[in-house]
């Protein structure tokens, strides 16, 4: 009887183990869900070896590439904070690449002197006045002063006078020519009686202002820089006859 126990006892330990537990359920191999399941893990598993795919060797690249756009980040980051302390250590002293109204106190002066040491050039430029009348104007039109020596880039007042010798009231408009015309750009005028309709009772006398300045620039061109006389003629048209109604182009 004991036997027979102990040898039912070993033949239970053999089928599970040891460990007491029944034995794990036999896969069905006539499974068709089983078998698709193991195709497709086949499947992959022949394209990773047929396409050299590597899952580690692309997970390396990828965490090189996300590592070299921050660094690319941090760099540019730091450059941008440098910045600051870069500017105060040359460009602040020096003045350099810097708008005039942020120079630092040192930069101001130097400045300065530099401008003693290198004074802006000035020229003093002849302007002189004609004038003409149409063949149906029965005005006398001069200029009160025949020239007008301008420094350039300076202001400069100058006058015409125009008496009316009829008995009627006239109607006329003036326009205006400038020798050489090269000089037409830099000849500004601040005040002027052309181009506008100008009306004279009968024998009447009308003093007429030209406020006008040579631009600056006249100095860097070398076109015109060497001239020292320029003419101005102003000529005056009768509106009422339309044969002398004219008008000519040019900026005021």
């Amino acid at each position: 009887m004991l036997r027979r126990c102990w040898l039912r006892y070993c033949i239970v330990s053999t089928a599970t183990g040891g460990s007491g537990a029944p034995p794990p359920p036999r896969k069905d191999t006539n499974d068709p869900s089983a078998s698709k399941q193991q195709g497709r893990s086949d499947g992959r598993r022949r394209y990773r070896i047929e396409s050299g795919y590597d899952g580690a060797k692309n997970y390396d690249e990828r965490g090189q590439f996300f590592s070299a756009f921050l660094s690319l980040g941090i760099i540019s980051l730091g450059c941008t904070f440098l910045f600051v302390p870069l500017y105060r250590m040359y460009c602040a002293p020096t003045g350099r690449g810097a708008d005039p109204k942020f120079y630092t106190p040192d930069a101001a002066r130097e400045r300065e002197e530099q401008n003693k040491n290198y004074p802006v050039p000035k020229k003093l430029l002849k302007v002189r006045f004609l004038s003409d009348v149409g063949n149906t104007m029965p005005i006398a039109f001069v200029p009160l002063q025949k020239e007008v020596e301008v420094l350039v880039g300076e202001p400069a007042l100058a006058f015409y006078s125009a008496y009316n010798r009829s008995n009627r009231t006239l109607l006329g408009v003036s326009s205006y020519t400038i020798a050489p015309p090269e000089v037409t750009n830099y000849l500004n005028k601040i005040q002027c009686f052309c181009f506008e309709e100008q009306r004279f009772k009968p024998h009447e006398l009308v003093e007429m202002p030209v406020f006008f300045y040579i631009d600056r620039d006249f100095l860097n061109d070398p076109m015109v820089n060497w001239l020292d006389e320029v003419i101005v003629n102003y000529t005056f048209f009768n509106l009422e006859k339309t044969k002398d109604y004219i008008f000519r182009s040019s900026p005021r």
